[in-house]
């Protein structure tokens, strides 16, 4: 239920979940990291029931992560990948443009000093949804955006404010109904999609939630259900029980956090 303690992960100390991705052994594995470059690995190279190090496969800089990861199965059926910076950047490419094999990786995307990626949506040309450290929020439609070449820079998607930076993007399928949101420290709630417009790229948005913490956000149907993953734990809980409320509200707590642990990461299911 909400609000409690969830499992605990068995993972090493600071480890957490930042993607689940399912294939076939005949499929790739793309992994994208925080700063702009991309991998390709045979998923058949994965063992089966055994935790294995990417740093096996890839050579990983000691400053990126890995923040994405898609099977050639699901990229397929996509035309577009989206790509969303810390600093308000996007950049929509053709799949195809990724579609190179070196063992060594390859650019992405070109990023401004001090910029990362946030987020990599796999997509057509539906609306997406970002939203900033301090709560805003913007819908823009990603039909109005020029695909542009692999390690193109990109243009501005959103505007922000000093010392803001996105958290989040996330695709806006036209069946979804509400947007739940989640902070650092735990407050959830969900907000009926209807009091959000679609907006021009480049401009700051209305307020998601009244919070400078906010970490996620989920664009869902009420027939969902929320994974809440933290730094400590990860839980399950029924759509039916986040409290629906008005923009630029707080929410209530999603769940107990030991002390030093924050919310992560919100997925679907």
């Amino acid at each position: 239920r909400r609000n409690s303690v969830g499992s605990k992960f068995k993972l090493d100390k600071d480890e957490y979940i930042i993607e689940s991705i399912v294939g076939n052994n005949t499929d790739m594995a793309l992994f994208f990291t925080s700063h702009g470059n991309f991998y390709h690995i045979k998923m058949s190279d994965f063992a089966i029931g055994e935790k294995q190090y990417l740093s096996n496969f890839i050579t990983l800089y000691p400053y990126e992560s890995i923040v994405s990861a898609i099977t050639t199965t699901r990229a397929q059926d996509t035309k577009y990948i989206v790509f969303i910076t810390k600093q308000g950047i996007i950049k929509k490419s053709e799949i195809t443009e990724y579609n190179l094999k070196r063992n060594a990786g390859a650019a992405a995307l070109k990023l401004d000093e001090g910029d990362s990626i946030i987020s990599v949506l796999f997509m057509n040309e539906e609306q997406i949804g970002i939203a900033s450290h301090f709560g805003n929020f913007i819908m823009i439609n990603t039909s109005d955006i020029r695909p542009i070449g692999r390690v193109a820079r990109g243009v501005s998607g959103m505007k922000l404010n000093p010392n803001d930076y996105v958290v989040s993007a996330r695709v806006i399928y036209p069946n979804l109904t509400d947007i739940v949101s989640i902070t650092e420290d735990g407050f959830i709630k969900s907000t009926s999609i209807s009091e959000f417009h679609i907006t021009g790229r480049a401009t700051k948005g209305v307020k998601l939630h009244k919070t400078d913490k906010l970490c996620d956000f989920l664009p869902m149907n009420a027939n969902d259900n929320v994974l809440i993953i933290s730094t400590a734990s990860q839980l399950c809980v029924s759509r039916s029980d986040i409290p629906k409320l008005n923009r630029d509200t707080t929410g209530n707590h999603a769940m107990k956090l030991p002390e030093n642990a924050t919310i992560i990461k919100l997925h679907t299911f």
